[in-house]
């Protein structure tokens, strides 16, 4: 099959699925994923012991099952011996301390090693929940776990889709909206004095710059960049307008248990906000953005992100049913890495679990310490933010946008113009700049070309067996007139019984 023109065919193949939102072409097709609750909960007041109970849900089952043992199972933290390696900053310690304890009763390890098997090769979504008498727990770095079976990383495992899980209790329904639909407010607060405290000035700029690199072509609005200050009745008033996504860039300090962010006033001055009181504002809201993002800078404080890290839960139960904070002292190289690795995986199909842990493998693979300080506190059971619309794309179309989406690294004018595709995809003048641009890149990359060439046979192809193939309408009855199909092809007069309708294939 003849494919004379390849920008042309290839804008013929993506227009129809741009101008249903772009998420047909980011989408892949559902991966069945098994899914592992472990809740543990408080066997008494004062008890340093915790019952453990676990359910499974099997891939493409409606039904969930009982792992491991059918009798209580109890596991025994020294929170003593956690805090001084955490003071010490032993992370592998730590690490093998908190997951000696938590899989020591062979029920929990045989729980988790079943769950491994049911899912087989497929991603294994494993939520930890801690009961109301457990809420204490969620300052543990539980991020630090290894694998009982072979002792690697388990949220550095890309197939292991790790969170804490918060079951719902009352408040805020969660509602999604398409992906098109969706919104972003990226705040960042570096308010004047921050010295004084012996803390660092937040790169504001850097932080909103990275923000909308990572988020793209959803819609973002910024915060803190300009005149208007990040301070509490600032970002609640923009949250008002029904933001879907919230990346707040702010230093967070813990005293006497509680956790504070470090916003502005109307000066610009240090505006101190406790963490419950920006859950009441949260949970105030019509519409609570679907996920929360709380970064920290390198220069953080050694309560920073005990501080974040006990928002986290907080915001989660006033509405937002996704929140990720960082824990620990994480590096500005790190969050800057990991935050693009993070959008750009949930961009293609909105599953923050998905994401955080494809982010956390990244870190890990490039050596960096700090892979696990990134935490996902969520009660959402699918791990989605936002609902698919319209059809998603035959693969071969899909491969063809990835390939294009690809290559637009390191040329501005070619993103460029496929953002404006993306934009308005009807555009005369958008298509004519991205088919100028994509035959630029087709003479550099010959490559590219055969590979475009491809695919675009294959996706015609598959339309054209099936427009080759025919149309058969029953009619019932008598029908009077003319029936018209195919390429104004007519048939005229009394028809009845049946009609096969041949329409000739596409070139």
């Amino acid at each position: 099959m003849e494919v004379p023109n390849i920008p042309q065919a290839v804008l013929d193949l993506l227009k129809p699925y741009l101008a249903r939102g772009r998420e047909s072409l980011d989408g892949t097709e559902s991966t069945p994923v098994a899914d592992l609750e472990i809740s543990l909960h408080r066997r008494s007041a004062g008890s340093r012991a915790y019952s453990v109970e676990s359910r499974f849900t099997p891939p493409d089952s409606a039904s969930e099952i009982r792992l491991g043992a059918d009798t209580a199972v109890e596991v025994d933290f020294d929170l003593d011996a956690l805090r001084e390696l955490a003071a010490g900053s032993d992370w592998n310690g730590y690490g093998d301390e908190l997951s000696s304890a938590f899989f020591e009763p062979e029920a929990v390890k045989l729980a988790f090693g079943q769950a491994i098997a049911r899912a087989g090769s497929g991603p294994l979504r494993l939520r930890l929940l801690f009961g109301p008498t457990a809420q204490d727990l969620h300052s543990l770095y539980w991020e630090t776990l290894y694998n009982p079976l072979d002792h690697t990383l388990l949220s550095a495992n890309q197939n292991i889709l790790f969170s804490r899980y918060l079951a719902s209790a009352g408040g805020h329904e969660v509602t999604l909206r398409t992906k098109t639909d969706v919104k972003a407010l990226v705040a960042a607060a570096n308010p004047a004095g921050l010295d004084e405290f012996g803390l660092s000035p937040v790169d504001t700029a850097g932080e909103i710059t990275r923000a909308r690199q990572g988020l793209k072509t959803i819609r973002t609005t910024s915060l803190g960049e300009n005149s208007e200050r990040c301070s509490l009745s600032n970002l609640v008033r923009r949250l008002q307008d029904g933001y879907d996504i919230l990346y707040l860039a702010a230093h967070g300090s813990l005293l006497k248990g509680q956790a504070w962010l470090w916003l502005e006033d109307d000066q610009g001055k240090v505006a101190r906000v406790s963490g419950d009181e920006l859950a009441s504002q949260i949970r105030a809201l019509d519409n609570p953005p679907l996920l929360v993002v709380l970064a920290v800078c390198e220069s953080a404080r050694k309560d920073e992100g005990s501080a974040l890290q006990s928002v986290g839960p907080k915001l989660c139960e006033a509405g937002s049913p996704a929140v990720v904070a960082m824990q620990g002292k994480i590096s500005m190289e790190s969050v800057a890495r990991a935050m693009p690795v993070f959008f750009e995986k949930l961009l293609r199909d909105g599953q923050v679990d998905r994401a955080l842990a494809s982010a956390r493998s990244a870190l890990a693979a490039g050596g960096a310490l700090d892979f696990w300080m990134p935490v996902l506190f969520m009660r959402l059971k699918d791990g989605i933010i936002w609902r698919k619309s319209g059809d998603i794309a035959p693969e071969p179309v899909r491969q063809i946008w990835r390939l294009v989406s690809d290559k637009t690294q390191g040329r501005p004018s070619l993103e460029s113009a496929l953002e404006d595709l993306v934009a308005v995809p009807t555009d005369p003048d958008n298509q004519e700049v991205f088919s100028i641009q994509l035959k630029k890149l087709l003479r550099d990359d010959t490559q590219l070309a055969s590979r475009l060439t491809d695919l675009i046979v294959e996706s015609q192809k598959s339309a054209g067996n099936t427009a080759a193939g025919g149309t058969v309408i029953n009619v019932a009855g008598d029908v009077v007139g003319g029936i018209t199909f195919g390429n104004n092809n007519a048939s005229f007069g009394d028809n009845s019984g049946t009609i096969n309708i041949n329409n000739p294939p596409r070139n």
